[in-house]
């Protein structure tokens, strides 16, 4: 009976909240439901207010580049430095028209570098910013 009455006071305050609402986050980037922001590997998350800060802390070595795309999904990013693990790197792909995501699937001691791939061919007019913290 208690959780049954606590599902129907959820549902009734979620069922209050309009898209209109005012005081009230209802969505993050098309996101809605319980959102939860958390740090790693060195990320720190701040709240102020009314104003949320993501931070990365500590030293370290970064390292960041851009390349232009070619149509291939897969690219090998040369490193003067290999990163220790494949979530130390950030990719992140400027598209005018769409959103492609990436990643890093292999690390490569042979190059030394990196190997991403893309959720899609990446065209020659889009562009893969790639962000590296060592530590």
């Amino acid at each position: 009976p208690t959780f049954t009455a606590l599902a129907a006071h959820v549902a009734d305050v979620a069922d209050r909240l309009s898209s209109g609402a005012s005081g009230v986050v209802t969505s993050i980037n098309e996101q809605s439901g319980p959102i939860w922001f958390r740090g790693e590997n060195g990320i720190t998350v701040r709240k102020d207010s009314t104003t949320f800060t993501i931070a990365g802390v500590g030293g370290g070595q970064h390292l960041s580049g851009v390349i232009m795309g070619s149509g291939s999904a897969d690219y090998d990013i040369e490193l003067p430095a290999l990163p220790l693990h494949p979530h130390d790197v950030v990719v992140s792909i400027e598209s005018p028209n769409t959103t492609i995501l990436a990643h890093v699937v292999a690390i490569l001691p042979m190059l030394p570098g990196i190997r991403i791939r893309a959720s899609a061919y990446v065209l020659p007019e889009e562009r893969i910013h790639w962000y590296m913290i060592r530590r």
